[in-house]
Protein backbone atom coordinates (compact mmCIF):
# COMPACT_ATOMS: atom_id res chain seq x y z
CA UNK A 1 0.00 0.00 0.00
CA UNK A 2 1.46 3.61 -0.93
CA UNK A 3 1.32 6.40 0.89
CA UNK A 4 -1.73 7.71 -1.30
CA UNK A 5 -4.10 5.37 -2.23
CA UNK A 6 -5.23 5.53 -5.65
CA UNK A 7 -8.68 6.08 -5.07
CA UNK A 8 -9.84 9.99 -4.72
CA UNK A 9 -12.18 9.74 -1.97
CA UNK A 10 -9.53 8.66 0.66
CA UNK A 11 -9.72 10.79 3.61
CA UNK A 12 -6.10 10.90 4.14
CA UNK A 13 -5.55 12.16 0.53
CA UNK A 14 -7.63 14.82 0.75
CA UNK A 15 -5.65 15.99 3.20
CA UNK A 16 -1.91 15.46 2.32
CA UNK A 17 -3.19 17.29 -0.90
CA UNK A 18 -4.43 19.82 0.99
CA UNK A 19 -1.03 20.38 2.97
CA UNK A 20 0.97 20.04 -0.38
CA UNK A 21 -1.47 23.07 -2.16
CA UNK A 22 -1.19 25.64 1.09
CA UNK A 23 2.81 24.51 1.30
CA UNK A 24 2.89 25.61 -2.13
CA UNK A 25 1.13 28.45 -1.98
CA UNK A 26 2.87 30.01 0.85
CA UNK A 27 6.02 29.53 -1.14
CA UNK A 28 5.01 31.01 -4.21
CA UNK A 29 3.57 34.30 -1.84
CA UNK A 30 6.74 34.44 0.07
CA UNK A 31 8.98 34.38 -3.03
CA UNK A 32 6.87 37.50 -4.36
CA UNK A 33 7.69 39.79 -1.53
CA UNK A 34 11.65 39.46 -1.85
CA UNK A 35 12.84 42.19 -3.47
CA UNK A 36 15.97 41.64 -5.23
CA UNK A 37 18.10 44.83 -3.85
CA UNK A 38 17.40 43.35 -0.73
CA UNK A 39 18.24 40.04 -0.59
CA UNK A 40 21.26 39.96 1.38
CA UNK A 41 21.02 40.68 5.00
CA UNK A 42 23.77 41.66 7.39
CA UNK A 43 23.05 38.15 9.14
CA UNK A 44 24.05 36.66 6.08
CA UNK A 45 27.29 38.93 5.56
CA UNK A 46 28.60 37.86 8.74
CA UNK A 47 27.75 33.77 8.02
CA UNK A 48 29.92 33.89 5.45
CA UNK A 49 32.32 35.79 7.07
CA UNK A 50 32.35 33.41 10.03
CA UNK A 51 32.57 30.43 7.00
CA UNK A 52 35.35 31.85 5.67
CA UNK A 53 37.50 32.42 8.42
CA UNK A 54 36.95 28.84 9.80
CA UNK A 55 37.90 27.30 7.00
CA UNK A 56 40.65 29.17 7.14
CA UNK A 57 41.54 27.91 10.61
CA UNK A 58 40.80 24.41 10.14
CA UNK A 59 42.80 24.54 7.18
CA UNK A 60 45.73 25.69 8.93
CA UNK A 61 46.05 22.63 11.27
CA UNK A 62 46.43 24.32 14.47
CA UNK A 63 45.51 22.10 17.22
CA UNK A 64 44.94 22.33 20.51
CA UNK A 65 44.47 25.63 22.64
CA UNK A 66 45.70 27.67 20.33
CA UNK A 67 43.43 26.28 17.93
CA UNK A 68 40.49 26.94 20.21
CA UNK A 69 42.03 30.64 20.78
CA UNK A 70 41.41 31.29 16.94
CA UNK A 71 37.60 29.85 16.77
CA UNK A 72 36.64 31.62 19.87
CA UNK A 73 37.00 34.93 18.27
CA UNK A 74 35.18 34.40 15.31
CA UNK A 75 31.60 34.51 16.69
CA UNK A 76 32.60 37.60 18.30
CA UNK A 77 33.72 39.05 15.12
CA UNK A 78 31.30 37.79 12.98
CA UNK A 79 28.53 39.92 15.41
CA UNK A 80 30.67 42.86 15.62
CA UNK A 81 30.61 42.74 11.74
CA UNK A 82 26.44 42.46 11.62
CA UNK A 83 26.38 45.43 14.18
CA UNK A 84 28.20 47.68 12.31
CA UNK A 85 26.46 46.54 9.04
CA UNK A 86 22.76 46.99 10.96
CA UNK A 87 24.19 50.30 12.67
CA UNK A 88 25.71 51.74 9.89
CA UNK A 89 22.83 50.97 6.82
CA UNK A 90 25.35 49.16 4.43
CA UNK A 91 24.16 49.11 1.02
CA UNK A 92 22.67 46.27 -0.74
CA UNK A 93 25.96 46.05 -2.84
CA UNK A 94 28.00 45.91 -0.11
CA UNK A 95 25.47 43.13 1.51
CA UNK A 96 25.79 41.25 -1.42
CA UNK A 97 29.44 41.30 -2.08
CA UNK A 98 29.90 40.06 1.30
CA UNK A 99 27.67 37.52 1.64
CA UNK A 100 28.45 36.19 -1.52
CA UNK A 101 32.33 36.17 -1.08
CA UNK A 102 33.76 32.85 -2.09
CA UNK A 103 37.44 33.29 0.12
CA UNK A 104 38.58 35.40 2.62
CA UNK A 105 40.58 37.88 -0.37
CA UNK A 106 37.07 38.38 -1.86
CA UNK A 107 35.48 39.10 1.03
CA UNK A 108 38.36 41.81 2.08
CA UNK A 109 38.18 43.46 -1.57
CA UNK A 110 34.18 44.26 -0.21
CA UNK A 111 35.58 46.99 2.04
CA UNK A 112 35.04 48.72 -1.25
CA UNK A 113 31.57 48.88 -1.40
CA UNK A 114 31.96 50.40 1.88
CA UNK A 115 32.36 54.03 2.48
CA UNK A 116 35.44 54.98 4.50
CA UNK A 117 33.78 56.18 7.81
CA UNK A 118 31.94 52.55 7.68
CA UNK A 119 35.69 50.81 7.07
CA UNK A 120 36.54 52.59 9.96
CA UNK A 121 33.95 51.59 12.27
CA UNK A 122 34.09 47.89 10.95
CA UNK A 123 37.50 48.14 11.50
CA UNK A 124 37.37 49.44 15.31
CA UNK A 125 34.75 46.78 15.75
CA UNK A 126 36.71 43.78 14.38
CA UNK A 127 39.71 44.96 16.90
CA UNK A 128 37.48 44.42 20.16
Amino acid sequence: MSFLDPGPRRPHNRSVRRSLALVSMLVLVGGCHRKASDERTCGQAGAQFYQLALARVTAAKTAGADRDRMVNVLAPMRDAMVRACQDDGWAAPARACFAGALDLPALEACDSKLTPAQVAKLSAAAAR
